[in-house]
């Protein structure tokens, strides 16, 4: 039986150089989280590893 859980992880990785050190950007998410969840925190991601953007995804229905 495997009890390991699956995490949702976002990495960046920059190498750096000799005036910026390595650094490692990491979120990682529980398994169970909702999508609304994924969504802010890879938005949170994004602002972090240097991306600007304005606005935010929403998420509708889909209504045919």
């Amino acid at each position: 039986m495997n009890t390991e859980k699956e995490y949702i992880k976002y990495v960046y990785n920059t190498l750096g150089s000799q005036d910026y050190p390595e650094t490692k950007i990491e979120f990682t998410l529980h398994p169970d989280a909702t999508l609304s969840e994924v969504v802010e925190k890879f938005e949170d991601f994004l602002k972090g590893i240097g991306y600007c953007f304005k606005g935010q995804l929403e998420i509708v229905k889909d209504y045919d």
